[in-house]
């Protein structure tokens, strides 16, 4: 993986972060894509990667961080679709998906199904 280039949609947090550090370690040039711009950015400061803001939802914007990873990078050798929501907020307490709000639905599978077809 050394010197490749590593694109990775989600990685500010959770298991998208551990991806992000293994990744670095492995040596890969990485691009940490994610709508959490504070944490995104200084994860990658703390790795030697770079971020791109990125809204899953919106193909534009994934586009956009892919044409930026290229740019600034290079074409990415490696694309790790991380990028998720709930329906409910993270802290919230877990909600079977037939108890969700109604109006949280189509974005969580925008993002979570679409993040795909999207890249």
């Amino acid at each position: 993986m050394k010197g490749s280039v590593f694109f990775l949609l989600g990685g500010a947090a959770g298991i998208g972060e551990q991806v992000a550090r293994q990744a670095a370690v492995a040596g890969a040039k990485l691009a940490i894509c994610d709508i959490k711009e504070e944490a995104g950015t200084a994860l990658a400061h703390e790795v030697g990667g770079s971020f791109f803001y990125c809204n899953a939802a919106n193909a534009e914007g994934v586009k956009d961080a892919v044409s930026r990873c290229a740019t600034e990078l290079g074409t990415p050798t490696y694309a790790h679709l991380n990028s998720g929501v709930m329906t409910v907020p993270s802290d919230a307490p877990f909600t079977p998906f037939e108890e969700a709000p109604v109006d949280a639905v189509p974005r969580q599978r925008s993002i979570d199904r679409l993040r795909f077809i999207n890249m």
